[in-house]
Protein backbone atom coordinates (compact mmCIF):
# COMPACT_ATOMS: atom_id res chain seq x y z
CA UNK A 1 0.00 0.00 0.00
CA UNK A 2 1.22 3.58 -1.06
CA UNK A 3 -0.39 5.10 1.88
CA UNK A 4 -2.18 4.57 5.10
CA UNK A 5 -4.60 7.18 7.24
CA UNK A 6 -1.67 8.58 8.58
CA UNK A 7 -0.68 10.30 5.25
CA UNK A 8 -4.71 11.43 5.29
CA UNK A 9 -3.89 12.97 8.71
CA UNK A 10 -0.84 15.03 7.77
CA UNK A 11 -2.65 16.64 4.68
CA UNK A 12 -5.85 16.78 6.76
CA UNK A 13 -5.12 17.30 10.62
CA UNK A 14 -8.86 17.68 11.70
CA UNK A 15 -9.91 14.88 9.12
CA UNK A 16 -10.65 11.99 12.15
CA UNK A 17 -11.95 14.68 14.13
CA UNK A 18 -14.22 16.49 11.74
CA UNK A 19 -15.41 13.31 9.24
CA UNK A 20 -14.16 10.07 10.95
CA UNK A 21 -17.64 8.97 11.42
CA UNK A 22 -17.82 8.12 7.17
CA UNK A 23 -15.07 6.26 8.00
CA UNK A 24 -15.09 2.74 9.12
CA UNK A 25 -14.65 2.49 13.07
CA UNK A 26 -12.00 -0.46 13.62
CA UNK A 27 -11.97 -0.19 17.59
CA UNK A 28 -13.23 1.74 20.45
CA UNK A 29 -12.39 1.64 24.23
CA UNK A 30 -13.42 4.14 27.10
CA UNK A 31 -10.51 2.74 29.26
CA UNK A 32 -7.17 2.48 27.17
CA UNK A 33 -4.53 3.90 29.46
CA UNK A 34 -1.23 6.18 28.25
CA UNK A 35 2.31 5.75 28.84
CA UNK A 36 4.19 8.17 30.88
CA UNK A 37 4.96 11.10 29.00
CA UNK A 38 2.49 10.63 26.48
CA UNK A 39 4.82 8.26 23.63
CA UNK A 40 2.32 5.25 24.12
CA UNK A 41 -0.79 3.84 25.01
CA UNK A 42 -1.68 0.24 26.25
CA UNK A 43 -5.62 -0.96 26.14
CA UNK A 44 -5.77 -4.61 27.77
CA UNK A 45 -8.49 -5.53 24.88
CA UNK A 46 -6.01 -6.32 22.53
CA UNK A 47 -6.56 -4.22 19.42
CA UNK A 48 -3.45 -3.82 17.74
CA UNK A 49 -2.88 -6.82 16.37
CA UNK A 50 -5.36 -7.80 14.16
CA UNK A 51 -8.55 -5.60 13.41
CA UNK A 52 -6.49 -3.88 10.81
CA UNK A 53 -4.76 -1.50 13.03
CA UNK A 54 -1.71 -1.29 12.85
CA UNK A 55 1.48 1.27 11.96
CA UNK A 56 0.48 4.12 10.22
CA UNK A 57 -3.31 3.65 11.74
CA UNK A 58 -4.90 6.99 13.40
CA UNK A 59 -6.43 6.63 16.74
CA UNK A 60 -8.32 9.85 17.99
CA UNK A 61 -7.61 9.80 21.78
CA UNK A 62 -9.71 11.92 23.41
CA UNK A 63 -9.91 14.59 20.88
CA UNK A 64 -6.66 14.48 20.00
CA UNK A 65 -5.80 12.59 16.82
CA UNK A 66 -2.22 10.61 16.63
CA UNK A 67 -1.02 8.20 14.55
CA UNK A 68 0.60 4.77 15.26
CA UNK A 69 4.38 4.57 14.71
CA UNK A 70 5.34 1.12 16.48
CA UNK A 71 3.45 -1.84 17.78
CA UNK A 72 5.22 -3.09 20.70
CA UNK A 73 2.13 -5.49 21.42
CA UNK A 74 -1.02 -6.63 20.77
CA UNK A 75 -1.93 -4.36 23.81
CA UNK A 76 0.36 -1.86 23.27
CA UNK A 77 1.55 0.90 20.89
CA UNK A 78 3.87 3.74 20.72
CA UNK A 79 1.96 6.89 18.98
CA UNK A 80 3.09 10.09 17.79
CA UNK A 81 1.17 13.21 17.68
CA UNK A 82 1.19 13.98 13.45
CA UNK A 83 4.55 14.26 11.63
CA UNK A 84 5.73 16.07 8.50
CA UNK A 85 7.20 11.98 7.50
CA UNK A 86 7.07 8.93 9.08
CA UNK A 87 11.17 9.16 8.91
CA UNK A 88 10.88 12.23 11.12
CA UNK A 89 11.23 11.10 15.07
CA UNK A 90 7.82 10.64 17.19
CA UNK A 91 6.18 13.37 18.86
CA UNK A 92 4.98 13.37 22.30
CA UNK A 93 1.30 13.57 23.41
CA UNK A 94 2.44 14.82 26.56
CA UNK A 95 -1.27 16.75 27.09
CA UNK A 96 -3.04 13.11 27.01
CA UNK A 97 -2.98 11.65 30.52
CA UNK A 98 -4.44 8.20 32.54
CA UNK A 99 -7.23 6.41 31.79
CA UNK A 100 -8.40 8.09 27.81
CA UNK A 101 -10.83 7.10 25.00
CA UNK A 102 -9.55 5.75 22.22
CA UNK A 103 -11.11 5.08 18.90
CA UNK A 104 -9.74 4.08 15.61
CA UNK A 105 -11.50 5.08 12.12
CA UNK A 106 -10.07 3.90 8.62
CA UNK A 107 -9.94 5.08 5.53
CA UNK A 108 -8.40 2.23 3.64
CA UNK A 109 -11.58 1.49 1.48
CA UNK A 110 -11.37 4.73 -0.02
CA UNK A 111 -7.90 5.07 0.13
CA UNK A 112 -7.51 1.61 -2.04
CA UNK A 113 -10.76 2.92 -4.36
CA UNK A 114 -8.41 5.94 -5.43
CA UNK A 115 -5.20 3.81 -5.20
CA UNK A 116 -6.96 1.36 -8.38
CA UNK A 117 -8.06 3.91 -10.29
CA UNK A 118 -4.55 5.83 -10.31
CA UNK A 119 -3.24 2.54 -10.88
CA UNK A 120 -4.85 2.03 -14.01
CA UNK A 121 -4.84 5.33 -15.49
CA UNK A 122 -1.01 4.79 -15.55
CA UNK A 123 -1.77 1.80 -17.93
CA UNK A 124 -0.99 -0.71 -14.80
CA UNK A 125 -2.51 -3.76 -13.07
CA UNK A 126 -3.03 -3.59 -9.39
CA UNK A 127 -1.21 -5.72 -7.77
CA UNK A 128 2.61 -6.93 -8.56
CA UNK A 129 3.45 -7.55 -12.16
CA UNK A 130 3.34 -11.56 -12.93
CA UNK A 131 5.08 -13.65 -15.19
CA UNK A 132 2.61 -13.77 -17.82
CA UNK A 133 0.63 -10.79 -16.70
CA UNK A 134 0.51 -7.25 -17.25
CA UNK A 135 2.84 -5.07 -15.63
CA UNK A 136 1.89 -4.15 -12.07
CA UNK A 137 1.79 -1.18 -9.68
CA UNK A 138 5.36 -2.14 -8.30
CA UNK A 139 6.13 -0.57 -11.80
CA UNK A 140 5.51 2.95 -10.53
CA UNK A 141 9.42 4.67 -10.36
CA UNK A 142 8.05 7.83 -8.39
CA UNK A 143 6.02 6.31 -5.66
CA UNK A 144 5.86 9.45 -3.69
CA UNK A 145 4.30 11.70 -6.47
CA UNK A 146 1.57 8.64 -6.83
CA UNK A 147 1.17 8.94 -3.05
CA UNK A 148 -0.38 12.02 -3.06
CA UNK A 149 -1.96 11.96 -5.60
CA UNK A 150 -4.01 8.87 -3.87
CA UNK A 151 -3.94 11.12 -0.52
CA UNK A 152 -5.92 13.69 -2.51
CA UNK A 153 -8.17 11.89 -4.23
CA UNK A 154 -9.47 9.59 -1.33
CA UNK A 155 -9.56 13.09 0.58
CA UNK A 156 -11.53 13.99 -2.29
CA UNK A 157 -14.04 10.96 -2.46
CA UNK A 158 -14.15 10.91 2.11
CA UNK A 159 -15.21 15.03 1.54
CA UNK A 160 -18.03 14.52 -0.92
CA UNK A 161 -19.42 11.54 0.64
CA UNK A 162 -19.68 13.48 4.12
Amino acid sequence: MLITDRDLLALEPRLFNDVGWIGQRLHRSTSATMMAGGVGITDASGPFLGLGIGVGSVLVIGETPVEIAEIASATQAAISLVRASTDDPAISARALTGTVTMECFTFAPQIDQVRRRIVRALGLAPGATTEDGPLGEDRIVDTGAAAHAIALGALHLIFAAA
